[in-house]
This record gives structure tokens, C-alpha cells and sequence, in this order.
């Protein structure tokens, strides 16, 4: 063992493992010392690693010139991310062994993957907070028999808590539940919404955050707007699109930091299905996370609801296709809390925190008064101008 190998090992950006190796992800890797980026290319070139296959690098102190490499397909989407494969290479000798584990019934996983990034990485603060939840909620202990899928899987049943994309949730006291009927199925439409511009144009949404767009419909032109533009993950979540239940079993529980229902509430003539989807949005929204609701006034605003659109069905009868309620956003107040009891009127729509207080945040009120940011409208401008070009 070479003492500049050694130090170059313990000086290098990631999870220190008693003293013996460093794990890093593979873009921590130009922050490295340049002897074990050279031994990295050397592995990779004699291997033959497809280099789409190279997330994981790890460098040991006692064994020069050697590199594990592995392969965690999906190191950024999962929390706790599964083993692909795995090569470990000694570049001296050129000799190599090979493991596949991308078939395995319980493949190994990471915990903590922050700390084998580089602390500039635009994501480490984000993994970071997710570590911390999972700290918070009592997950971490015992850890080297939590090495494998199906031992931590057990963890996290035992402790009432699943895992959606990079973060953990604990089961809420309100179950999510989908609302029993779908409406208007034709009010559907190919734009983005009032709700998301404004939203957008002053800075409401934090860059990296998950938005539920629940009834949001078939078209995902403000899920792209809120991606394009803000930085924001939308799933759109719709009682009449066939991936219902898969949007749901990742939103579920708290698994979105925010809310948006746009010109949904106006179209379900149903009192109890409306509650329902307030009810959903409880579930689905982090505690104190934002909710934020935008109804249509109809032709005439005056409270007298009409259907929209009739259709034939099957046996020749003319049916309800579209409703609309016709009402001001000020009539929609006393439904929004009795399950968001802090909601207000804003910019004429209805924003709400996920909380039991009847008092609104300050703090979040002036956030959302935020006067309009002249970069986030001109990009927003910029989008919403191509996208109508791209219409013609």
C-alpha cells in the first residue's frame, strides 16, 4: 500500500466506511483526486462497463489500484435504491470479477445515498431532508442487517411507513380514498390553468418540490409548464384516467408537498363527491403544505347550476355529460373548511394550508403575496408563447 493511494482515498468526496473504503457516486467523481479518476477510466475502459452502467464507485485503502463499480438503474428516482450489477476491477492486473444482480428476488440496497454525493450536487440537499425524515421517524438502527429489500421492507412495515420516490411517509389517521364518481369528463382541457401562472410567476411553488394536480384531466400541457418552468414534479391525479390508482399510490399519505385543483370543484354537482376530493387533497398534501383551488363562475356566477353538455348513452337516452355549479368562488368557501378550516379568498381563488388551525399562516400569506418576479414571468411568457406556437 502506497501512502499518496491512501491519502488519496480518505481525502475523497463521500461515505467514509471505517476508514477502509470511500463510496461515491459517479459524479462526485471529477472532485476527486486525479489518481482515482485515472484508475475509474482505466476500470471502466478494461471492463467494458457501459458507461450508463457506472453510479457507484468505491476505492479501498488497503487494495491500490482497485475499484468496485456498480450499477443503481435508479439511483435518482428511488430513496433506497437496488443493486444492478457490480464489477470490481484491479487495474494493475487487469483481472476482473462480475456480479448480476438485476434478477434477484432481494437485491441490495443504499441508505443515506447524500453522503456519497459531492455537497455542491444540485439534489444533496434534497436527499439530505429525506434522511432526516426517516432519522425522525425511527428508521435507522440495527442497520447492518438492513442491507437487502426485503429486510427493509419489513423495517418499514413494522414502523407504519412507505417509501414514495425520494422520501418516507407515515400513514395518515384519513385514508386516501378516491372520490366515488367522476364528472364532466369533457371540461377537460388542453391549457394551463390561471392557478399555475400566477403560482409560477410569483415563486410559490420551491424548485425540486412534488405538486398533486388533482383532476387535473387528460392533458399534461401545465404538468410540462409546471416542469419547464418552475423546476416542479406534477402528477396528475384523475378519478377518469386509467392510471388513477398507480398516481395515488404515490401520492398517498402525504406524499405531495402541494395541491392544485383547478376549475375541478365547479363541475361535480355532488356535494358529497366534492368533499371527497377536499378530502383526498387533505391526505395527499404534507402537513401545512399548500392548497390552492380555483373554481369557474360559469355564464352567469348566480348559483343556478345547469349541465353543459348531454349525451346519448348506449341505450339511446339523453344523459348528463358536462355540469358546471355556476357559482362565485365565495360560495365554495364554507365547503373548502370544514376540511382546510384556515382557507381564504386570494386573487379570486381559494388557498388553504394542510393544518386544523382556523388562522391562515402569516408567513405563508406574505409568501404568497409575493409581488411578481420579472425572470419567472418572461420564462413563463417564453413557454406559454412556444407551446401556442406549437398549436398552429
Amino acid at each position: 500500500m502506497t501512502a499518496d493511494w491512501k491519502k488519496a482515498v480518505l481525502s475523497a468526496p463521500g461515505k467514509l466506511v471505517k476508514g477502509e473504503a470511500i463510496h461515491m457516486h459517479v459524479s462526485a467523481l471529477p472532485h476527486a483526486p486525479a489518481i482515482l479518476q485515472e484508475v475509474a477510466a482505466r476500470a471502466v475502459a478494461g471492463a467494458r462497463i457501459p458507461s450508463s452502467k457506472v453510479q457507484m464507485l468505491t476505492f479501498f485503502v488497503r487494495e491500490p489500484y482497485v475499484v468496485s463499480i456498480k450499477s443503481y438503474p435508479r439511483f435518482m428516482e428511488d430513496m433506497f435504491p437496488a443493486t444492478g450489477q457490480s464489477w470490481k476491477v484491479n487495474t494493475q492486473t487487469g483481472q476482473y470479477s462480475e456480479q448480476d444482480f438485476s434478477k434477484r428476488a432481494n437485491r441490495p440496497i443504499l441508505h443515506r445515498k447524500e453522503t456519497m454525493l459531492h455537497p455542491s450536487h444540485p439534489r444533496h440537499a434534497e436527499f439530505a431532508a429525506a434522511t432526516r425524515e426517516a432519522e425522525r421517524l425511527g428508521l435507522f438502527y440495527d442497520m447492518p442487517a438492513m442491507g437487502t429489500e426485503l429486510k427493509w421492507a419489513e423495517r418499514l412495515k413494522k414502523h407504519g411507513v412507505r417509501v414514495v420516490g425520494n422520501r418516507v411517509v407515515a400513514a395518515r389517521a384519513n385514508p386516501a380514498v378516491e372520490p366515488s364518481h367522476g364528472y364532466s369528463p369533457d371540461t377537460s382541457l388542453d391549457q394551463v390553468p390561471k392557478l399555475h401562472t400566477l403560482g409560477v410567476e410569483r415563486g410559490w411553488w420551491k424548485r425540486g418540490s412534488i405538486n398533486a394536480d388533482i383532476g387535473g384531466g387528460r392533458f399534461d400541457t401545465a404538468t410540462r409548464y409546471l416542469h419547464d418552468v418552475a423546476g416542479v414534479r406534477s402528477y396528475v391525479y384523475d378519478k377518469q384516467l386509467p392510471d388513477s390508482a398507480r398516481v395515488l399510490s404515490i401520492l398517498q399519505d402525504g406524499g405531495a408537498d402541494t395541491a392544485t385543483i383547478a376549475n375541478v370543484l365547479n363541475v361535480i354537482p355532488a356535494p358529497n363527491v366534492r368533499q371527497q376530493v377536499l378530502r383526498l387533497a387533505q391526505n395527499i398534501v404534507k402537513p401545512g403544505g399548500l392548497v390552492t383551488i380555483l373554481t369557474w363562475e360559469g355564464k352567469t356566477g348566480s348559483g343556478e347550476g345547469y349541465v353543459s353538455k348531454w349525451k346519448i348513452d348506449k341505450t339511446g337516452k339523453k344523459v348528463m355529460d358536462s355540469w358546471q355549479e355556476n357559482r362565485v368562488a365565495d360560495t365554495y368557501l364554507p365547503e373548502v373548511r370544514r376540511v382546510f378550516p384556515n382557507a381564504i379568498k386570494l386573487y379570486g381563488m381559494i388557498v388553504a394550508t394542510n393544518t386544523s388551525s382556523r388562522e391562515f399562516p402569516q408567513q405563508m400569506l406574505l409568501h404568497l403575496q409575493h409581488p411578481t418576479d420579472a425572470r419567472a414571468r418572461a420564462a413563463s411568457k417564453a413557454w406559454l408563447d412556444q407551446y401556442k406556437a406549437s398549436k398552429r
